[in-house]
């Protein structure tokens, strides 16, 4: 990718990449590896870290507060693509769009059972071993862990929300209420639309996906629009 000018836009792509799985165990970070079942099939085997998360500092310091069992499912790799992606703007914004947190709200309560989620079709479940080869597999966005990498390539925050709120300061509700006056516009269309955009910005749904800029060269005061609070 050359140097460029413009906007860079990551929607689902972060949770796509390989991850690690770390356990908390007498206080100290492990990992848990994929191995093959003397009975067949495979499993998890406890071991100590691989190199990739050998040094990852903000998630030691975390997992020294968490009970042990905790699962903390992480991506150096996703870091490393956006780190190597935002160091070729040259002026402009990336806004990553994905389903996660900041590292403080993702590795607490409900989600120490770790995020490592198996999609096919419509169905989801957390075992990655069924049928293995034929599903999505996804683990949830460490926005923080993306925030530092934008750094590290001499990119500045430009803002983190929710989609929903996103859109909304976008002005998603006046582009509704504007797609009732176009021209040859039925009823029929115009409720498929706005079940499209409800789908997008509804608070249990996809308007939970955190939206993620950073930026080089362009003002951010007063802050860009779908930051604003």
């Amino acid at each position: 990718l050359p140097d460029f000018t413009g906007v860079l836009l990551g929607n689902e792509v972060a949770d796509a990449f390989p991850a690690h799985r770390l356990f908390v165990q007498d206080g100290q970070l492990r990992e848990m590896y994929v191995v093959e079942m003397a009975e067949g099939g495979f499993g998890w085997q406890a071991g100590d870290r691989s190199a990739e998360v050998a040094d990852l500092p903000k998630i030691e310091m975390i997992g020294r507060a968490l009970p042990d069992g905790a699962i903390l499912d992480v991506s150096p790799a996703a870091a490393i693509w956006f780190q190597q992606v935002a160091a070729q703007i040259e002026r402009g914004l990336a806004l990553i769009i994905d389903y996660g947190y900041p590292a403080e709200t993702l590795f607490t309560a409900h989600r120490l059972e770790g995020t490592l989620r198996v999609y096919r079709g419509q169905q989801v479940s957390d075992d990655p071993f069924v049928e293995p080869g034929r599903h999505d597999l996804t683990v949830h966005v460490d926005f923080s862990a993306l925030q530092r990498a934008g750094e590290r390539a001499g990119l500045e925050p430009a803002g983190f929300t929710n989609q929903g709120d996103f859109l909304a300061q976008l002005g998603m509700g006046m582009f509704l209420v504007d797609l009732q006056q176009e021209p040859g516009m039925t009823a029929e269309a115009y409720l498929a639309a706005k079940a499209a955009i409800i789908r997008l910005i509804e608070p249990g749904g996809l308007g939970r996906f955190g939206v993620l800029g950073m930026s080089r060269g362009i003002e951010l005061d007063p802050p860009l629009t779908g930051f604003r609070q």
